[in-house]
């Protein structure tokens, strides 16, 4: 049995941890979790605001915890208050996970691969976070073209996987914010390559099968598995293509899904008029100029009067967008598609893209619309 985030505890600190120290309390709650979960294998410990502002020594925490209890201990000090975005904290978690794991690995050799085990197509998976299963429908093409997915960083992840991702012969980086901050450090420490892909909408997803195939050698079933998926795709493709055709889209989500979306919004023949990002670096937005047409509006990190005016000023058809900006466009009459966790997914690969497809014509077709 897997244990993810749906699994999780928390200390409920009070006034007097705050004034005295809540390193008790927190060792008290991860005693708890593993005796409600005993099958698990280890556990993270995430620090919150309060917990970071107040200094606690976390990491002597978890170090007394997997000297009583044996298991794996990990902690992300990654609070809210390491930096002004969501961003900052990646990259914080990123270089302390590194070091806990290569720490791990010169301590307790016996978790890395053993050399009877590897094989020479192993790959890791970077920045792949499993939203609405994304990685079923991910991981069958890397097995089709004669790779092996070792592990996903951090999506559906056990402990004792990612303890093992410098084992492998190259890693993708999906997710080209949030992690590859830890493929570059892997690469320096460890001299393991990566690439970077996208694997969204037909073109993204072939063009990331060719750049792995191409590292393996493995060009010509990668082409072949290219051409099946996307024949079993086409005539559903096609459906939707003809009846979104020159809809116009507003995109606001995290930067890299800024850019990842553009190109699945033309593969479906919608027109983007406008982009917005949170947590975008300048890299991002150099990515967007490039995917974007001159004349696309593109904003850094709105609040709620500027989506308001970009809506009424661009009148999109559709806005692609996360939970909480949703409502906000229903409001006004505009159609919106969870594109961050999805409406009903998984939406990564050929068979997601699809299921995008679909939610994205239910969106903008749905009858509701004519009554606002």
């Amino acid at each position: 049995m897997a244990f993810n985030r749906r699994y999780c505890t928390c200390t409920d600190m009070e006034e007097k941890d705050v004034v005295f120290g809540g390193m008790k309390k927190l060792k008290r709650a991860c005693l708890e979790a593993f005796r409600m979960f005993p099958e698990a294998q280890g556990l993270i410990i995430y620090t919150t605001c309060t917990t970071g502002l107040i200094g606690d020594d976390v990491a002597a925490v978890a170090k007394q915890l997997e000297e009583e209890t044996g298991k794996f201990v990990f902690y992300a000090e990654a609070p809210g208050c390491s930096g002004v975005s969501q961003s900052k904290g990646h990259h914080v978690f990123n270089t302390q996970f590194y070091r806990q794991i290569k720490a791990l690995r010169e301590k307790r050799p016996n978790l890395c691969m053993k050399e009877e085990e590897k094989t020479p197509y192993d790959v890791v998976l970077v920045g792949e976070y499993n939203m609405d299963w994304d990685t079923k429908a991910l991981l069958p093409l890397f097995e089709k073209i004669g790779v092996r997915v070792i592990a996903t960083f951090t999506g559906n992840a056990r402990i004792a996987d990612l303890i093992k991702m410098p084992d492998a012969k190259l890693n993708v980086v999906h997710c080209q914010r949030s992690a590859e901050y830890i493929a570059h450090m892997i690469k320096d420490g460890f001299n393991i390559p990566f690439v970077r892909v996208s694997l969204f909408g037909i073109e993204q997803t072939s063009e990331a099968l060719r750049k792995v195939a191409k590292f393996f050698g493995l060009e010509e079933k990668a082409e072949q598995v290219i051409r099946e998926e996307t024949a079993r795709v086409e005539k559903a493709i096609t459906f939707y293509r003809e009846r979104l055709k020159g809809k116009k889209v507003a995109i606001y989500v995290g930067a890299p899904r800024v850019w990842h979306w553009i190109k699945v919004m033309e593969e479906l023949g919608m027109e983007v008029v406008a982009c917005a990002c949170t947590f975008a670096h300048e890299d991002d937005y150099e990515k967007i100029n490039v995917r974007a047409k001159d004349g696309v509006l593109v904003i850094d990190n709105p609040n709620e009067y500027e989506i308001e005016e970009m809506l009424d000023t661009y009148k999109p058809d559709l806005f692609l967008t996360g939970l909480k900006e949703k409502y906000l466009a229903r409001k006004m009459g505009v159609p919106t598609v969870n594109s961050h966790s999805y409406e009903k997914g998984p939406y990564a690969g050929y068979a997601g893209f699809v299921n995008f497809a679909r939610d994205i014509y239910q969106a903008v077709y749905a009858p509701v619309w004519k009554f606002l």
